[in-house]
């Protein structure tokens, strides 16, 4: 399939070019003849060149896999430019006229296949509160094959937008990095490596000749921890494309962000693609909100292949979980010890968004303990659904503990949950791996926890609790 994907695009032309020839080697003695011959040759050996370069970027083309078209493919180009020579006008023919005509001609394919196959990015980058963000430095990378080409630099204008230009199927990779007063990347105020970042690629989708891959990363600060996030958006592709990235801040709740996320999620759902899983829109915080409606697809699909797909986002939730429960274990632990810097009212301002994302009345807002307390129970009552399903519904054993290891230490707080768990829906046989005791053990599950499988009339959660009782 990969060496259709290749020639198709240039198949479609290579009748005009045949013809072409054709009247070239009919009218070689003509001095119109030269005004095929020069068009052709040269639009030959570019798709020739082109289909040679494709079959190189392909993943087994070289590797012996697609060596039955690999062979056709060069004795085809082989064959075309021995045909241009031997249509080849003598050197009677050539002449300014003809020449010169034929010049532009070609000069006019190239221009038409420039303006076919060329387009202008403009991007918009925004601060947190959605204001743009003017005379930020913008650094970008272009890519092909995984061989840089170039690179550029570009300064934001008093719009927050600065623009540039790359080829259909040409990679580019965007980075937006927060400066201090002095041009570094450091957050001259507290003497620490600037936490918010922003990194935006284009690439263009190489199972469609119409759709751009637009993927988001960037880094939030979280406490005195930064959480790397992502979003990957699949839109239509144009000769101007429209790009708005948001620096998220330290804020947990970006409506905006929150409205970009469902949508991308939706439209996978919607239109599932074997090339992208949901983990590529879901690694962010605002996807957390929407575990809910995931559980639900899961439920609504006859899918084995989507099913995967929507545990794979579950998963990648499940990690973003994690690191907010230990960004905030790292707050609580910086706010105690009392270090020179960050001072305590800069900590205390770091703390204010995590509160607000856990709704923390004024009361809870008193001590670190208390505040980071109070935090953490907003990260389980949002991971205790997550838990629950894929305890109960999930029937593949390596995957549930996979979400379980991707919640982290998090997961100390539902091992009653997945006592309950093994209870209601206990192992069929023994896993020779012993997935459930090494989990239970690794999540340092005490032995009053395990009371329950221990009085089990079930043989295999006795060896379960037995596996992961401490010694």
């Amino acid at each position: 399939m990969e060496i259709l994907q290749v020639f198709l695009p240039n198949i479609l032309i290579l009748p005009a070019i045949l013809v072409a020839l054709a009247l070239s080697f009919v009218w070689r003695h003509k001095p119109w003849g030269v005004l095929c011959w020069i068009p052709c040759a040269v639009a030959g050996v570019l798709v020739s060149l082109i289909a040679l370069r494709g079959l190189a970027r392909t993943s087994n083309a070289w590797a012996g896999m697609g060596l039955p078209a690999l062979l056709p493919a060069l004795a085809i180009c082989a064959g075309f430019l021995v045909a241009c020579w031997h249509c080849r006008p003598p050197g009677g023919v050539w002449r300014k006229p003809a020449a010169w005509s034929a010049i532009a001609l070609w000069l006019s394919m190239v221009l038409v296949v420039t303006w076919q196959n060329r387009s202008t990015a403009v991007m918009t980058v925004l601060d947190p509160d959605g204001l743009p963000l003017s005379g930020l430095q913008v650094d970008w990378s272009y890519s092909d094959g995984g061989t840089t080409t170039g690179r550029g630099q570009a300064f934001t204008d008093e719009k927050g937008t600065f623009s540039f230009s790359y080829w259909k199927h040409q990679r580019v990779s965007v980075d937006v990095m927060p400066r201090g007063d002095s041009g570094s990347p450091y957050d001259s105020g507290y003497g620490v490596l600037a936490l918010e970042f922003g990194r935006v690629r284009l690439d263009h989708e190489s199972k469609s000749n119409t759709e751009m891959e637009v993927r988001h990363r960037w880094q939030r600060q979280v406490g005195t921890s930064g959480i790397a996030e992502s979003l990957t958006e699949i839109l239509p592709w144009s000769r101007e494309i429209r790009v708005k990235f948001r620096l998220p801040g330290s804020s947990l709740n970006v409506p905006s962000l929150h409205t970009r996320v469902e949508a991308a999620m939706a439209e996978l759902i919607r239109h599932p693609r074997r090339e992208y899983s949901l983990g590529t829109v879901c690694r962010n915080v605002e996807a957390i909100e929407s575990i809910p409606q995931l559980a639900a697809a899961w439920r609504k699909s006859d899918s084995p292949n989507q099913k995967r797909n929507i545990e794979d986002g579950l998963c990648h939730c499940a990690e973003v979980l994690r690191e907010l429960y230990d960004a905030s274990v790292t707050l609580e632990k910086a706010m105690e010890e009392r270090f020179p810097y960050p001072s305590k009212e800069e900590l205390e301002k770091r703390a204010g968004p995590m509160l607000d994302w856990a709704n923390a009345a004024a009361a809870a807002r008193s001590d670190p303990a208390t505040e980071m307390a109070c935090f953490r129970e907003a990260v389980f009552a949002r991971a205790e659904p997550l838990v629950d399903f894929a305890l109960t519904e999930w029937k593949v054993e390596s995957q549930q503990e996979n979400l379980l290891r991707a919640l982290g230490g998090s997961a100390r707080h539902f091992v009653p949950n997945i006592v309950k768990g093994l209870i209601a829906n206990p192992p069929a046989k023994p896993n020779p791996r012993d997935i459930w005791g090494c989990t239970l053990r690794d999540l340092k599950a005490e032995r009053q926890d395990l009371l329950p499988l221990l009085h089990s009339d079930n043989k295999v959660l006795r060896e379960i609790a037995k596996s992961a009782a401490p010694d």
